[in-house]
């Protein structure tokens, strides 16, 4: 009896854990032991959590916001107000809040290493990239620059950043500064819209040949290549979902945006989707995924194409960002 108990137990569980994520759907989520925190598009994009096995949802930030980090008992999230970008702190029940930085150079320009808050700030038409300790402190300057910055990422004593711009006009660079040498910066790569990092890899697509490349930071060397990719529209812990043309299994109609998925870390891509796909993402082994853009129905299936739902939403539209970090 003890035995049948608990396996009921562990099923009662999954299938409110599968309730729940249908609930957070192609939102803006982070995991955090027995919470899902996420960016609710529905309620005026405010942070909530829901306990992932009853369900139950929580009011955390009642502000519009537009990324979250977290680290151990903390919460960072961005806001915009009067043409600026405030850089928040507060525990996990949205408490305790604490005002980082005011005026940061973009939502996501900042990054959070050990016990260290990485950050980028304009003043007077220049960037600066500083760093705080994360109980707070006074701030240092790193590194100063010109041109738009964002997506801030620390690996071994370095900070990666993206620039576009002024002198690179037209195009975007990933540059890193090394954190024993302030003074110098160095372009890692130059690539079409958004770079991507998962561990000690960076993805991205490459500027001149459009072609996903995957590139070790430990050795600045590339390690995979592809052609075969329309658009990446996520990295999820150690996958990457795109779109790319195809051919439809059963009646071998051509498709021209199929919903792919690369193992980073085996590099094997599968199939997931015989129609076309506009965004998408994972939670655990199940993917979301809108067919329009613009679409009230979301669809949803595992990662082998299996326990397929389609869900209805709310008309309202929210341009999807992908939000893995967990420290």
């Amino acid at each position: 009896m003890e035995s049948l108990n608990k396996a009921n137990t562990k099923i009662n569980n999954l299938h409110n854990l599968i309730s729940t994520y249908d609930k957070i759907n192609i939102n803006v989520y982070i995991q955090t032991g027995e919470y899902i925190y996420y960016i609710d598009t529905s309620q005026d994009c405010k942070l909530y959590r829901i306990f992932k096995y009853d369900e139950k949802k929580e009011l955390i930030v009642d502000y519009k916001v537009e990324n979250i980090v977290i680290v151990k008992d903390n919460i960072f999230y961005t806001i915009k107000h009067q043409k600026k970008i405030t850089l928040i702190k507060c525990n996990l029940e949205g408490k305790d809040t604490y005002i980082v930085c005011k005026d940061l150079s973009s939502t996501n320009a900042y990054c959070v290493f050990n016990k260290t808050i990485y950050y980028c700030e304009n003043h007077n038409f220049r960037s600066y990239i500083k760093s705080v300790p994360l109980d707070g402190g006074n701030s240092s300057t790193i590194h100063e620059s010109v041109g738009y910055i964002s997506d801030l990422y620390y690996f071994k004593s370095h900070i990666y950043y993206k620039r576009k711009d002024y002198p690179y006009v037209g195009s975007e660079v990933l540059k890193k500064v090394n954190l024993n040498d302030k003074m110098k910066d160095s372009v890692v790569a130059a690539f079409y819209s958004k770079v991507y990092f998962y561990k000690n890899y960076m993805i991205y697509k490459n500027k001149n040949s459009s072609s996903v490349i995957i590139k070790d930071l430990e050795t600045g060397k590339k390690i995979y290549e592809t052609s075969q990719c329309n658009t990446i529209l996520g990295v999820f812990n150690n996958y990457m979902l795109f779109t790319y043309e195809g051919f439809t299994d059963i009646d071998a109609k051509y498709v021209k945006n199929m919903l792919y998925m690369l193992n980073i870390e085996t590099f094997n891509v599968n199939k997931l989707t015989d129609c076309n796909v506009s965004k998408a993402q994972m939670i655990d082994d199940y993917v979301y995924y809108k067919i329009k853009e613009k679409d009230s129905k979301i669809h949803r299936q595992n990662i082998d194409g299996e326990d397929r739902k389609t869900i209805n939403v709310s008309n309202k539209y929210f341009p999807i960002k992908v939000f893995s970090k967990l420290f």
